[in-house]
């Protein structure tokens, strides 16, 4: 929006010293092993940072998504711009709003049981009134699977099956997909549950 609280420049310098990147030593030790940036990736560690704030479920994801999208977009460009400096190995479209990339990985992947809002409209497994291209749905643990457990190794089991099926799924999309969806609860459906740890 255009017109914001004049209380969010006050909340984002709140905010930052949370960072991953931004935390100090502990006073009790002051020790490096009680610095998370010693396990930040140095390319993490940047003032160049954003914050996308919502209030608002669906349309909270739908904003991620479309952010991490664009991120995503010109990190591609970069990419491509560096590996060829001579030639354009990319073709452009002209649109209202000017060039674009022909992207290639531009779906989203959700999980097989997953819901992030009214399911015609927005992303998630279920699409009762017509299909959703630009998704993807990767296997992920369900409740009625789980309930049938009668041992520890059924769960091991089944577990392990997950991981491979994902990984193939990664395997088979990885140059599609520009988002992965986590859903880290059973959420207001109860229809997915947590990876195991």
């Amino acid at each position: 929006s255009a017109g914001v609280t004049k209380f969010l420049e006050e909340f984002i310098d709140a905010l930052e010293p949370h960072l991953p990147w931004r935390r100090k030593p502990t006073q009790k030790t002051g020790t490096k092993q009680d610095d998370p940036t010693q396990k930040v990736p140095a390319e993490l560690q940047t003032n160049d940072w954003c914050l996308s704030l919502q209030l608002e479920g669906a349309s909270a994801v739908w904003a991620g998504v479309d952010m991490l999208l664009q991120m995503s977009m010109l990190e591609e460009q970069a990419d491509e711009d560096e590996n060829d400096d001579s030639t354009t190995t990319t073709t452009t479209t002209s649109t209202a709003k000017g060039p674009q990339t022909n992207r290639k990985r531009t779906k989203v992947a959700v999980a097989g049981t997953s819901y992030h809002g009214p399911p015609s409209t927005s992303f998630g497994a279920k699409a009762p009134l017509w299909t959703k291209p630009h998704q993807l749905t990767y296997p992920a643990p369900r409740v009625q699977d789980m309930e049938n457990f009668e041992t520890e190794d059924d769960k091991v089991a089944y577990e392990e099956e997950l991981y491979e099926q994902f990984s193939t799924f990664l395997e088979q999309h990885a140059h599609q997909v520009g988002v992965i969806l986590f859903e880290p609860q059973w959420g207001s459906s109860q229809a997915a549950m947590p990876w195991p740890k």
